[in-house]
């Protein structure tokens, strides 16, 4: 018959990785967000992002607020609470970060130096990524 196909193998997005609460974020959100219930989180939750990607580099710390429903990319996500989605997640941010930066930026220092990230370089996150990346042809 004549047919032929082409496979490629494109690598995909690593998943996030689980982080350890952090007091300042905890600490934050008790100041901005009073009666609010907080919930932490330190397990594995499956997703990959190009997020992901950056984790398995160098220190990232990622927090969830509230305010919306529905699922993350999905048609049913919506804000329901502009005030806890928009102006309260913003002060906690805003609080969070001068949680790290205060006293000469100690706590972030901390932070950066005790991370033990998947790669040891970007080099070495993209030599990894090039195994994924493949075309096979089929007559």
């Amino acid at each position: 018959m004549g047919a032929s196909a082409e496979i490629e193998t494109l690598p995909g997005y690593l998943p996030t990785l689980a982080e350890k609460p952090l007091t300042e974020f905890r600490r934050a959100a008790e100041i901005c967000a009073p009666g609010h219930e907080i919930r932490e989180d330190d397990h594995h939750t499956g997703g990959s992002t190009d997020l992901g990607d950056v984790q398995h580099v160098m220190p990232v710390y990622t927090f969830k607020t509230g305010g919306v429903s529905g699922g993350l990319h999905q048609a049913d996500f919506a804000v329901d609470d502009e005030e806890t989605a928009y102006i309260i997640t913003a002060k906690i941010f805003a609080l969070t970060t001068y949680g790290f930066l205060k006293n000469g930026a100690v706590r972030s220092r901390e932070l950066a130096e005790n991370y033990k990230p998947r790669f040891a370089s970007s080099a070495e996150y993209a030599e990894f990524m090039k195994k994924f990346d493949s075309r096979e042809s089929f007559s």
